[in-house]
């Protein structure tokens, strides 16, 4: 494999990483008994989607900033 396609693989794995922790947050504070900040779920749902749409973009060579 050469340098350059480890490194796309890296920064796709990388997005796909930090959208997976956003998700984890969403889908804990929904187990709280009391007081669940629906609008910091929708916060983190929609940052992971974020975050998985730019794995994508990277993943094609798009720039997306």
């Amino acid at each position: 494999m050469n340098d350059e396609r480890k490194e796309l693989e890296e920064q796709v794995f990388k997005w796909i990483e930090i959208a997976e922790e956003d998700l984890i947050l969403a889908n804990h504070t929904f187990t709280l008994s009391s007081n669940i900040p629906y609008r910091l779920i929708c916060y983190h749902a929609q940052q992971c989607a974020e975050k998985y749409i730019k794995a994508f973009l990277v993943s094609r060579l798009i720039d997306f900033l």
